[in-house]
């Protein structure tokens, strides 16, 4: 949040992240690259190919392959962290 926030990401379109199926605030193209970006970090094989082809009509090849290392490196660090006993942080309201 605090990163999203650092380069801009209006408050409220943070808010909606969870509810980004549902929400109007993202575009098609958005919209794919969430759906890829949960794919990928829990890999429903079934799924994924049919992802990955709907990422592709909205973005080239090279984007593809540079949306999929920030999501594999975010997950690499997350996982390392919650190999060392780190814990999500809930931001206290």
């Amino acid at each position: 949040t605090k990163v999203a926030e650092d380069v801009g990401v209006p408050t409220e379109v943070i808010a909606h992240l969870p509810g980004w199926r549902e929400s109007g605030l993202f575009s098609a193209e958005e919209k794919a690259a969430l759906d890829y970006t949960e794919a990928l970090t829990t890999y429903d094989h079934v799924d994924f190919g049919h992802r990955h082809l709907e990422l592709r009509q909205h973005f080239a090849e090279a984007l593809v392959a540079e949306i999929a290392a920030v999501v594999i490196n975010m997950n690499v660090w997350t996982r390392l962290k919650l190999a060392q006993g780190a814990t999500p942080r809930v931001k206290a309201k």
